[in-house]
Parts: structure tokens; sequence; C-alpha cells
């Protein structure tokens, strides 16, 4: 292959390896007047070099194929950690407050229970009470019948003696009339001594 112009080989650095790096030449003649010919073994470099740079570039493009993947994939697994963890926290707190609903549940029935246990004794001493009340209450309607039946006795009792006493006096005025005066005295005086001695006593 001819070359009418002086050349220059250089290779991006970047892409390949150290060894190869060592192995490149830098060819420049630039005051040469003639052609310049390639010999057989500097074919068989570029050759060689351009199979390797090919390759090189594919599997870089690989390696960076696989890095987005990788990357891809671990920004997928650290987005979905994350989600975990943060509905692993959720879950917790609403664990924590449903164990302290369930504990104010139960603190509330026990009230509860203690209220309704209140309840049932002022209830049944209610009841005891208002049995007492009313059995009380008929012993005294009991009571007051049998007095308004004394009392009515009484009354009877006492309108039969008024009734024995106006009679009586009307047999004494009549005795009176008929009566001797000595005996007169003598009554009244009893009368009069009866009356002392209810009066001192």
């Amino acid at each position: 292959m001819v070359f009418d112009k002086s050349w220059q080989w250089s290779i991006d650095e970047d892409h390949l390896s150290k060894k190869n790096r060592k192995n490149i030449l830098c060819y420049k003649e630039p005051n040469s007047c003639s052609n310049q010919l390639l010999t057989d073994i500097d074919r068989s470099w570029i050759i060689t070099h351009m199979q390797n740079r090919r390759r090189e570039r594919k599997s870089l493009q690989d390696y960076l194929r696989k890095n987005h993947k990788i990357f891809t994939l671990q920004y997928t697994l650290n987005v979905k950690r994350n989600e975990i963890e943060r509905l692993e926290n959720h879950l917790r707190e609403e664990e924590r407050l449903l164990i302290k609903s369930e504990k104010n549940i139960a603190e509330d029935l026990v009230l509860f229970d203690q209220f309704l246990d209140v309840s049932n004794r002022n209830a049944s001493d209610a009841a005891s009470r208002a049995d007492e009340e009313s059995r009380k209450k008929e012993e005294l309607l009991n009571e007051i019948k049998q007095l308004q039946k004394i009392l009515i006795t009484y009354h009877n009792d006492q309108n039969h003696l008024i009734d024995t006493l106006k009679q009586s006096r009307r047999y004494q005025q009549f005795l009176f009339k008929f009566a001797p005066e000595e005996w007169h005295i003598d009554i009244l005086k009893d009368l009069e001594s009866q009356c002392k001695i209810r009066i001192s006593s």
C-alpha cells in the first residue's frame, strides 16, 4: 500500500488495554520525499489491531449495556426495597395503633363490666328497698284499717255511753225529785270529795 503523504497512526487510549498500548507504534516521517511501502508485518499488525479494536468496541457496548441493565435492576430493587420498607413501617405503625386500640377496648370493657356490676347491685338494692317499702306500706295500711275499725268501735261505744249517760241523768233527775234532802246533802259531799281527789291526783 502506498502513502503519498506522511502519516501518523494513533489509537484512542481509553478503549485499549494496557497490553495493546505497549504494542502501538507511532510512525512519522515528515521529511520523507519518496513513497513508502508497508511491509507484510505492518499490514498484519494493522489488520490485527483493527479487529481487536472492533472487538473492544463490541465488548465496550456489551459492557455498557450490561451496566445499564445492572443499574436498572439495582434501581428497581432499591425502589422496591424502599417501598417494602415503607410498607413495613406503615404496617408496624398500624399494628402499634391496633394493639393500643385493643388495649383501650379491653380497659373500656373492664370499666363497662364494673359499671354493669355497680348498676346491677344498685338495681337489686333499689328493688329490695322497694319491696321493703311496699311491705311496710301494706303493713301501715293494714294497721290504719285496724285503727279505723277500732276508732269506729270507740265512736260507737262512745255514742252508746253518751246515750246511757243521758238516760242515767234523766233517771237521776227523776230520782232526785223524790229523794229526801239529807240524801241530797250526802250525795253532794261525796261528789265534792271525789272531785278533790281527782284534782289532787
